[in-house]
């Protein structure tokens, strides 16, 4: 759903969601929640939420 270039501003169901998958086989998908804290999210693993993310970075491959 994600374009794999900067940061980008989730929507109302994104800001509700109560956890998030990262679907992708090589990327990882860096979040960053409305506390001000980030969490990079690896390929094929789940985060429960505890505080909406407000914008999302996909980064082509993982650090």
């Amino acid at each position: 759903m994600y374009k794999d270039y900067g940061w980008q501003t989730t929507g109302p169901k994104a800001r509700s969601a109560h956890y998030v998958v990262n679907a992708r086989n090589d990327d990882c998908a860096l979040m960053h929640f409305s506390t001000g804290e980030y969490i990079t999210l690896y390929p094929q693993n789940s985060w429960a939420l505890t505080a909406p993310i407000i914008e999302i970075d996909i980064e082509n491959g993982c650090p």
